[in-house]
């Protein structure tokens, strides 16, 4: 789980560098936050 989170982060890093040129890669973030999101609740099922 904790490369999930590491990987999150360096997504974050890298849209707050690019957000400045391209406002495209906001809808881009916030599709990869549901999918992130998504991913979480799965997991969470399957653990369960």
């Amino acid at each position: 789980m904790l490369f999930v989170e590491t990987l999150a982060g360096f997504i974050f890093i890298i849209r707050a560098f690019l957000v400045e040129n391209n406002p495209n890669l906001i809808a881009l973030y916030n599709t990869m936050l549901i999918e992130r999101s998504f991913a979480k609740k799965t997991l969470n099922a399957i653990q369960a």
